[in-house]
């Protein structure tokens, strides 16, 4: 089982979260299709649980190449 998916079956948020922060960041250096949907999406996840910093990450992320 892949980290994020465990964290979230185990309700541990911020483990999802950063995970999904890393997966992501991955994603788009290898130039993954969908990284910036994901990102986008992990940003809005994070501000609506109040996780602002792993929102803005997950914005900063998107512009990476």
């Amino acid at each position: 089982m892949a980290p994020a998916a465990w964290a979230k079956k185990y309700g541990y948020l911020p483990y999802e979260l950063q995970a999904r922060l890393v997966l992501g960041r991955i994603e788009m250096r290898s130039g993954s299709a969908g990284a910036a949907a994901r990102l986008a999406t992990l940003e809005r996840d994070a501000k609506a649980k109040g996780f602002e910093l792993v929102g803005a990450q997950a914005a900063a992320a998107r512009s990476l190449r």
